[in-house]
């Protein structure tokens, strides 16, 4: 009698059920778009900061003032762009390249972040108007 040798159709179901188990899991823990959120939400972080460096940059250069030919800094929230406080020609390229703008949604007139200045405290706050995954990102100085 010849013994066949392989596999048999339900030890290949078993384990195709199993890879795929798996997969499903492994896919779960990656979650690719919460990964790509993070990342976009991190450049947020990195640019907001950068904006508020620059400015800082250009008040030290100015006695402590911060000068702009659109004013000084709005004392409620507006946005930053061309349709809001245009902050752009005040701080590039002097103090950064160019402006940055939020990886989804900036455009030269709204570039994705708000500013406002407390006249009580002194400190300028940067907001990320786009921010995903629930989270706000707000840095102030």
């Amino acid at each position: 009698m010849e013994k066949n040798r392989g596999f048999t159709l339900v030890e290949l179901v078993i384990t195709m059920g199993v890879l795929a188990v798996l997969l499903g899991a492994t896919v779960l823990i990656i979650n690719p778009v919460a990964q790509f959120s993070n990342a976009r939400n991190s450049e947020r972080r990195n640019h907001i900061n950068t904006i508020i460096n620059a400015i800082k940059q250009n008040a030290a250069d100015h006695r402590g003032i911060f000068t702009c030919s659109d004013g000084p800094i709005p004392t409620s929230t507006t946005v930053l762009g061309t349709n809001g406080y245009d902050i752009n020609g005040c701080i590039a390229p002097d103090y950064i390249a160019v402006l940055p703008m939020d990886p989804l949604t900036g455009t030269s007139n709204d570039i994705g972040y708000s500013i406002v200045n407390d006249v009580i405290t002194g400190r300028i706050t940067i907001t990320g108007d786009d921010a995903e995954l629930g989270k706000t990102i707000t840095v102030t100085r």
